[in-house]
């Protein structure tokens, strides 16, 4: 032994005593494994009633949104890997709906002999659900709940080969069922009700759904069952006894156990017998005929997937011989190898397709009966900002792809805003501008609409039962939108490696430089109606940057307070029509309406709009004070209860206080004051606090400070 290094047993003993679980290594007879069904019923569940049972088992919370009940699945969460590589956001209804068939399908309600297709655009995380029900899946049947069991054979050796097919192997006595079929088909359908009626039917007491026990056990497990038939006179219970094991099987992709996932090839490179499987002719050799079940290899994917599922990326990309293999399997539950006998399957088949694939198979003629086989879910793009956003912190900020670079604050929001614009259809009427739909959505008030409003959006923009989705189904994708911050990210790296910061600015520009190139950008006018979009999000920014600035400078609660209790003495006197007494001269003066609309004027309250305004924040007071009686811990009505009243004090506050930062010289760069570079320093200080560092912070305040400029030089035109 070399000096130093540790002895191969020493150091596997210092790594840590973590148990595999023997329970999943669970082995018996077929009368144990009657006992378990006994025990717990729900080891006879169809493919589809498991997978329903697996995706509520991770919690299904309930919320609400336009009052109506609202389902959130948390396996598309992604609790499967430490980073939640694989969440997906804000497309709920769209999950309620393909959880709705699996539903029905677990209830034997029809649905169950149908495909279920999600289609939508590019990037909307289609793929991504099929590997979220993978990892549920492989997850799930390691649990007790989810215990999932199959056939085991076993003879002596020497006759392995004859009844098996076993050649050449280590263990040629023993043979897995190759497609892990359930273990009660391996009774002939035709004695199956007279053998099992009464142990199905008290099973049936203890299930939740419908039993269906339906279909012919596997060819090459019927093979062989015959074969020991005949050697023990038609004696079966002798058969189950001496030969057939039951075996506990975990569900693997990577050991392709019940899952497999198809991707699309170039229509020359796609063999049948991809799916369907093969026959092996190195074993045809030995038995002489392909009808014979030992000389067929069950590695096909509809096999593969039998008591799981299969999903198919791009479905309909699949040449139009290959989808009709789809057709037997998924309403007789049944696939025709080439020149084989037909093997029962069950499993749960999805496929994910783009919209052009999709509006080719409705055209096409000839693929009626696919179509009718179809159960279609639309999956659209994400419309609620607080979700888009999810999806670009998750890659960039949680997910470390920063390089190392500060990402500035509202630099990945203002890209998802953008991206969110782009798939939002035109308001047909009244005069609601995009920015404030996408704040409708995202559940942010916007003045003049409620729930009843965002209702009629809805219903205009066709987002509400109907067969093709208009909204959501068309935009940038945020592959895009990842593909251009990971460019200002990469620039900034490269090309000034002493700047430690990407900003909104960059990744604006990035994102207007790139529509030149999008590959799906048709024509000019959808260009050009993008970029308008890229101004939009950009004014958008720029009012939440005026905002923090703002805020900042006008921080002074107590101010905010005083104004506060000014404004709402001065209504009440108003609405009363009673006179208010001066603090200063202690005299009764009529209601300061100067001050009132200075307050309201702030936040563009016309003159013949004051008293309806006015009215409304008196009937906020008295609501909350009504709800403080229920509720004492609830704060009383104050200067943020309202947003908009907090905007216009604070709107006000910095009009007065603004005047003390010497704009210009901040836009030049040329040296202040020692007062007035305390203000700076303040503000930047108050930046910094809300995530900016030292560079984004200057750069902010000169932008804002350019915009104060602009303001100013208008007023005065």
């Amino acid at each position: 032994m070399v000096s130093g290094k540790p002895a191969e047993g020493n150091v596997l003993s210092q790594l840590p005593d973590v148990k595999i679980p023997e329970e999943l290594f669970w082995e018996g007879d077929f009368g144990q494994y009657l006992s378990l069904i006994s025990e717990d019923p729900k080891v006879l569940r169809t493919a589809h009633q498991r997978m329903f049972d697996m995706v509520e088992s991770y919690g299904l919370p309930r919320s609400r949104w336009l009052r109506e009940p609202i389902l959130h699945f948390n396996i598309f969460d992604d609790p499967f890997t430490p980073n939640h590589n694989y969440a997906v956001y804000s497309i709920d209804k769209a999950l309620m709906s393909f959880v709705g068939i699996l539903r029905a399908s677990a209830f034997q309600l029809g649905q169950e002999a149908r495909i279920i297709l999600l289609k939508g655009p590019v990037g909307t995380a289609k793929s991504t659900i099929g590997e979220l029900l993978t990892l549920g899946l492989e997850d799930y049947s390691r649990t007790q709940e989810g215990k999932i069991f199959a056939p085991t054979w076993v003879v002596d050796d020497e006759e392995g080969q004859a009844i098996l097919g076993t050649v050449d192997r280590l263990e040629t006595g023993h043979l897995d069922c190759p497609v892990n079929d359930q273990p009660l088909r391996i009774i002939p359908k035709e004695l199956r009700k007279e053998i099992l009626s009464g142990f199905l039917s008290e099973a049936q007491k203890n299930m939740p759904y419908p039993l269906a026990l339906g279909g012919s056990t596997c060819p090459r497990c019927n093979g062989i069952f015959q074969r020991l038939l005949r050697r023990y006179r038609g004696d079966w219970k002798k058969v189950l006894a001496n030969h057939f094991k039951v075996r506990r099987i975990v569900l693997s992709r990577a050991n392709r156990v019940g899952i497999a996932i198809t991707r699309p090839k170039a229509e020359k490179d796609q063999d049948a017998t991809e799916w369907t499987g093969e026959t092996n002719y190195v074993l045809l050799a030995k038995f002489g005929s392909v009808s014979d079940e030992r000389t067929f290899d069950f590695k096909g994917f509809f096999q593969v997937a039998n008591r799981g599922m299969l999903y198919s990326e791009e479905l309909l990309k699949l040449s139009q011989s290959f989808l009709y293999d789809y057709l037997g399997a998924s309403q007789e539950h049944r696939v025709q190898p080439k020149g084989f006998v037909e093997v029962d399957i069950d499993e749960v088949i999805i496929g994910g397709t783009n919209l052009p694939e999709w509006t080719k198979l409705k055209e096409t003629k000839e693929m009626e009966a696919l179509r009718d086989r179809i159960i279609s879910v639309n999956v659209p793009y994400v419309l609620q900002l607080s979700g888009e956003r999810k999806i670009y912190q998750k890659f960039f900020v949680e997910g470390n792809r920063g390089l190392g670079r500060h990402i500035a604050p509202h630099t990945i929001d203002t890209a998802a805003f953008w991206a969110i614009l782009t798939r939002l259809t035109e308001i047909k009427k009244g005069d609601l501008s995009l920015a404030d739909k996408l704040k409708l959505y995202d559940g942010r008030e916007v003045p003049g609409y409620n729930i009843d409003s965002i209702k009629e959006l809805v219903a205009e923009a066709g987002n509400e039962g109907k067969e093709e989705l208009k909204e959501g189904m068309k935009g940038v994708s945020p592959r895009y939108t990842i593909d251009k911050i990971a460019n200002a990210i990469s620039n900034v790296f490269s090309l000034e490696g002493d700047k430690n910061c990407v900003n909104f600015f960059v990744v604006l520009k990035e994102l207007k430089e790139g529509l030149r190139q999008h590959q799906h950008i048709t024509s000019d006018s959808q260009r050009e109606s993008w970029e308008k979009l890229i101004n939009m999000a950009e004014e958008e920014l720029q009012e939440i940057l005026k905002n923090e600035v703002q805020q900042i400078l006008v921080g002074d609660v107590e101010a905010l307070r005083e104004m506060h209790q000014k404004y709402i003495d001065n209504i009440l006197a108003y609405k009363q029509g009673e006179r208010i007494r001066n603090p200063i001269t202690g005299e009764d003066e009529p209601p300061d309406e100067p001050f009132m609309r200075a307050i309201e004027k702030m936040i563009r309250v016309e003159d013949n709009a004051k008293d309806v305004f006015r009215e409304k924040i008196l009937n906020a007071m008295v609501k909350r004070a009504r709800e403080r009686e229920l509720d004492s811990h609830l704060q009383k009505f104050d200067y943020n209860t309202d947003e908009r009243l907090m905007k216009a004090y604070q709107l006000r506050l910095f009009e007065q206080e603004k005047d003390r930062i010497n704009w210009e010289a901040l836009i030049s760069k040329k040296a202040v004051g020692e007062e007035a570079q305390k203000r700076i320093n303040f503000l930047k200080d108050g930046l910094i606090k809300k995530g900016y560092c030292q560079v984004c912070s200057a750069e902010v305040i000169t932008y804002v400070a350019s915009i104060f400029k602009r303001g100013e030089a208008a007023k005065k035109r």
